[in-house]
């Protein structure tokens, strides 16, 4: 019987290149119009806030977007309808 070998595990953290988080942020830059209306219809609709609450909210709403986004830039990378991976991130925050 032979003795126990210690084993060796590594980790492989995802690799986020500043390339990466460029294309998130240009894709949130020329998609910034619609995204604030359309993370203001879910505020809305969700009664996360009313009134003068709302802008507030939906500021709140999309700095969280583009964090998880930037999080998970390695991800988002490689699939071309950032766009729409971006407001399920809304969809799912607010």
């Amino acid at each position: 019987m032979q003795p126990d070998k210690a084993r060796s595990v590594t980790f492989k953290t995802p690799t986020v290149t500043a390339s990466d988080n460029t294309k998130i942020i240009e894709c949130i830059t020329d998609n910034i119009t619609s995204l604030l209306g359309i993370i203001c219809s879910y505020v809305k609709r969700m009664g996360l806030a009313s009134g003068e609450e709302v802008q507030a909210v939906v500021i709140e709403v999309l700095q969280e977007v583009v964090l998880e986004a930037l999080h998970n830039a390695d991800c988002l990378k490689d699939t071309p309808p950032q766009r729409a991976l971006l407001l399920s991130l809304a969809n799912n925050i607010s």
